[in-house]
């Protein structure tokens, strides 16, 4: 199973999700490119709870390291 990470645009908080099984959660670009994929790694960029909170009530949001 194919594991996917979150990562906090605002503090660089990062958790891992698994893949829902049956669902695509990325392409193929193998057949286009010419490679034999072998894993391969989604990272959704957003923000956490906590940022989001703090957005929310007007909080300045930190900025995480360049990653």
């Amino acid at each position: 199973m194919e594991r996917h990470r979150l990562v906090c645009r605002a503090c660089g908080a990062t958790a891992h999700v698994d893949q829902v099984p049956g669902v695509a959660a990325h392409l193929d670009p193998a057949d286009a490119a010419g490679y034999r994929v072998e894993t391969a790694v989604v990272v959704f960029r957003g923000l956490c709870a906590a940022c989001s909170r703090a957005g929310a009530a007007g909080h300045r949001l930190p900025e995480a390291s360049a990653h």
